[in-house]
């Protein structure tokens, strides 16, 4: 296994050790670069977790920025929830659901982040779909954490132990 094949590959399968130290990897870098973002706006990380109006200014900067580091690790992310998911014996197009609804709790925060900051009345048609969303993320996750691949060879190839 190398690290060209697990990041950038979607063939084969990872068991759920590999994929949460990768997972965990792929979230400090992106945190990492999230943080330099910041400094290039201008703005500490205290400041920006403590004063309101640094977030007024700052985070339609930032939105981008952070849209960037997304797509950054899109591939990264995608490659390695296939192979955890083809270890479990699932189609990696199962991973596409995830992230399509990951996509939609991201527009529909830059929505709320972007706005006049006034008090909007709470639709609670979107809200709903909002915690079944999350819930739902939770939910898929989980399983991919706990739920062990079979020992034998699968459909999408031998197990990676």
């Amino acid at each position: 296994m190398t690290l060209s094949w697990l990041f950038f590959h979607f063939h084969g399968r990872i068991p759920r050790k590999i994929f949460i130290l990768a997972s965990l990897l792929l979230f400090f870098l992106q945190s990492a670069l999230s943080f330099v973002f910041l400094n290039m706006v201008g703005v500490s990380l205290e400041d920006f977790q403590s004063l309101e109006d640094y977030k007024r200014e700052v985070l339609p900067h930032l939105i981008p920025l952070n849209l960037i580091s997304s797509v950054v690790f899109l591939w990264p992310n995608l490659a390695i929830g296939v192979k955890r998911l083809q270890d479990i014996g699932w189609s990696g197009r199962v991973y596409g659901l995830l992230c399509v609804s990951l996509l939609l709790l991201y527009v529909i925060g830059v929505m709320g982040a972007s706005g006049s900051g006034d008090a909007a009345p709470i639709n609670l048609g979107l809200l709903s779909l909002i915690n079944l969303l999350v819930l739902g993320t939770y939910v898929f996750l989980i399983i991919m954490i706990f739920w062990p691949g079979p020992k034998e060879r699968n459909r999408y190839g031998d197990p990676l132990y």
